[in-house]
C-alpha cells in the first residue's frame, strides 16, 4: 500500500501538472511577506528607525490573513484528488468554491491541533527557555526534544484532520474524530507517511534557500522550486486518505 500511495501520487503530478498551481500561488503569497519581513529587519539592524519596527510589527496581522488564505488553498487538495481519482480532471474553480465554503471547517481541522500540540508542549517549551536564559545545557536539550516529540506524536494523530473536515460531511469535530480512528487503525502506513511527509518539507525548506544569490528573482524562484516538492506531500496525505477509507 505504502508503495502504491507514493507511485500514484507522484503518477498524479506527471499526469496533471495542474497539481501544482495552488501551491505555487501560495508561496507567490508568502514570498512577498517573507521579503518585506526580512527588508523591515535589515533596515532595523542598520538603520535603527522605529518606523521598521513598526513595519515588522503589521506583518504579523497580515500573517495571520495569509494563513487562512492557505488554509482554503491546502483544502483544494482534498477536492483535487477526489476529483483526479474519479475522472482523471482537475476543477479547479470547483476545488476552490468546496474548499471556500468548507473553510469554517476547514479552520477548526488545521487550528485545533495546533492549539492542541502547544499546550502539550507548553511545559517542555518552558523546560528549555528556563535552561536556555540560565545556562543548563542539559534541560534545553530536554525540553527541546520533549516538544519535538510532541509534535511528532500530534502530527501523527492529526495527520488526516485537514483531510477528513472537507471530505467527510456534518461536524467538523467528529470529522476529525474519524480521521484520528482511521489513524489508529493504520498507525504504521500513518508514522511512515508523517516522518515522510516531514523529509519532503526539510528537502522543501532546504531548496528554499539554494538561489537567493541571484537576488530577489532568485528568492522567488528559490520558494517556487521548494513550493514544486511540498505539492507531493499535498497530494499524498488525501490520496492516502481515500485509499484507507
Amino acid at each position: 500500500m505504502i508503495p502504491k500511495v507514493l507511485s500514484d501520487s507522484m503518477g498524479f503530478l506527471c499526469k496533471h501538472p495542474g497539481f501544482f498551481i495552488p501551491r505555487l500561488i501560495d508561496s507567490t503569497n508568502w514570498s512577498f511577506i517573507l521579503y518585506f519581513w526580512l527588508r523591515q529587519i535589515f533596515n532595523l539592524t542598520t538603520n535603527h528607525q522605529i518606523q521598521h519596527l513598526y513595519s515588522i510589527l503589521l506583518v504579523l496581522p497580515i500573517a495571520f490573513l495569509f494563513w487562512q488564505i492557505t488554509i482554503i488553498i491546502n483544502s483544494m487538495y482534498p477536492v483535487l484528488v477526489k476529483q483526479f481519482r474519479v475522472n482523471g480532471l482537475l476543477k479547479m474553480k470547483q476545488a476552490f468554491q468546496e474548499a471556500l465554503y468548507k473553510y469554517p471547517h476547514a479552520f477548526v481541522g488545521n487550528a485545533l491541533p495546533i492549539v492542541i500540540m502547544a499546550l502539550c508542549s507548553l511545559p517542555f517549551g518552558g523546560l528549555a527557555i528556563w535552561g536556555y536564559l540560565g545556562g543548563i545545557k542539559i534541560l534545553l536539550y530536554v525540553g527541546s526534544i520533549l516538544v519535538a516529540v510532541v509534535a511528532i506524536i500530534g502530527s501523527i494523530i492529526f495527520f488526516f484532520s485537514p483531510t477528513a473536515v472537507i471530505l467527510e460531511k456534518g461536524n467538523p469535530l467528529n470529522a476529525i474524530k474519524h480521521g484520528i480512528k482511521l489513524c489508529k487503525s493504520n498507525l504504521k502506513e500513518v508514522t511512515f507517511f508523517t516522518i515522510f511527509s516531514f523529509l519532503v518539507l526539510s528537502l522543501a525548506i532546504r531548496f528554499g534557500g539554494t538561489l537567493q544569490e541571484y537576488g530577489i528573482v532568485g528568492f522567488f524562484l528559490s520558494r517556487y522550486l521548494g513550493a514544486i516538492i511540498l505539492t507531493y506531500t499535498s497530494v499524498i496525505n488525501p490520496n492516502i486518505y481515500i485509499e484507507l477509507k
